[in-house]
């Protein structure tokens, strides 16, 4: 796993409008060679809509890192102790590891599961084990954040504890960036074997290197995934063109600068992993993501 093309729930209503396989084809030409799916509670009766597109990625000769996103939104049964207001899984609730174990299995045994050749847990609204978000982590004193450190790494354990190791298998966590004290994520639970961070795209690049070289400290000798988000990137890069006042990530253009970011990544030996880009978009940059994934492939 080299080059993941991200598929979020929202694209699979334009991309079965393309032919499924037909667009997996498109992207391995790319030079992609893995797709990541999420799955979520509230398909937890119909797995059929992550099993389906799942299956056409193993058809195709593709790895697939599934996303097991036990967040809470579209799930109105889940009580409301487990439930935060950004549609996150509040793991500090007695029932929440039990929610988290119970749908792992749901996922195992449904056969979904077993097409995975990596996997990523969360629970966050924002699709990550972030502790900035569950709860909020200003405020907090030492003692709280080691608490929550314990209950962030507890929460991936349940998941792994349903799942186990036979593949590569870690917390999705946000960013560690440059600044260790930003992120309280740290450090892994014990049983993680795959390291995947959504930092590749953050602040300015000259920051990229510190940051892998954290995460990497945090869990050495694994395999590492690092996310560029594409449509993150492109409100940014809106912003400074409406503003040159705004202190700017960089002076290329998106296409430049993502390509720059993904060769530090292939001189780390890390998988880069395009999320938040529409079928509609990738198919629009062919170009780019082409010679991205002659950086990868090389």
């Amino acid at each position: 796993m080299r080059y993941i093309a991200c598929i979020l729930p929202w694209d699979l209503e334009p991309i079965a409008a393309l032919d499924v396989p037909k667009f997996l084809e498109r992207l391995k030409i790319l030079g992609f060679d893995s797709v990541s799916l999420i799955v979520r509670p509230h398909q937890w009766e119909n797995m059929q809509e992550v099993l389906a597109p799942a299956q056409q990625v193993r058809d195709a000769g593709m790895d697939l890192l599934l996303r097991i996103w036990c967040d809470t939104k579209y799930s109105d049964w889940m009580p409301k102790i487990v439930r935060l207001a950004d549609g996150g899984l509040n793991i500090h609730a007695p029932e929440a590891q039990a929610i988290m174990r119970d749908f792992c299995g749901v996922v195992k045994s449904s056969g979904l599961y077993g097409l995975a050749t990596h996997c990523a847990v969360s629970w966050s609204g924002s699709l990550e084990s972030t502790s900035e978000e569950m709860p909020r982590y200003k405020g907090l004193t030492i003692g709280q954040e080691t608490a929550h450190r314990d209950k962030v790494r507890s929460t991936i354990g349940a998941a792994i504890s349903v799942l186990g190791t036979g593949i590569p298998i870690g917390g999705q966590r946000s960013c560690p960036w440059h600044r260790e004290g930003d992120r309280l994520e740290l450090k892994p639970n014990w049983r993680e074997n795959l390291n995947v961070w959504g930092d590749a795209w953050w602040d300015k690049r000259k920051y990229l290197q510190p940051s892998i070289d954290l995460a990497r400290a945090a869990m050495p000798g694994v395999p590492m995934v690092n996310e560029f988000d594409v449509d993150g990137w492109l409100a940014r890069e809106k912003e400074w063109k409406a503003d040159p006042a705004k202190d700017a990530w960089s002076d290329l253009p998106w296409q430049d600068e993502m390509l720059a970011r993904f060769r530090v990544l292939k001189a780390n030996g890390i998988a880069a992993q395009v999320i938040h880009c529409s079928p509609e978009l990738l198919l629009t940059n062919a170009d780019t993501f082409k010679v991205a994934g002659e950086i990868m492939n090389a």
